[in-house]
């Protein structure tokens, strides 16, 4: 098993202007593979939410990266505009 970190981007939407957080979360998996086929049948199982303030509304969260326990970037949504994420780091 190797471990993975996860960045998820939970966007409350209901805030003017729309709040956004970025949630590292520790996986563990066989490989990348099996992580990212984990994660696209069983998204709404993980709750980055919880690492949020409360009350700020309806959101969304979805992974945009992936990175190995270094640090090192593995996978990135390529659809994803980083432009906030970037600013944030």
């Amino acid at each position: 098993m190797e471990n993975f970190i996860v960045v998820w981007e939970v966007k409350y939407y209901e805030q003017e202007p729309e709040k956004i957080f970025y949630v590292d979360e520790l996986n563990s998996s066989k490989n990348l593979e099996s992580l990212m086929d984990h994660l696209g049948e069983n998204s709404v199982d993980h709750t980055p939410e919880d690492e949020t303030p409360i009350g700020l509304g309806d959101f969304n969260i979805e992974w945009i990266m992936i990175k190995d326990m270094a640090g090192k970037e593995l996978w990135r949504d390529e659809d994803y505009d980083f432009d906030d994420y970037n600013k944030q780091q």
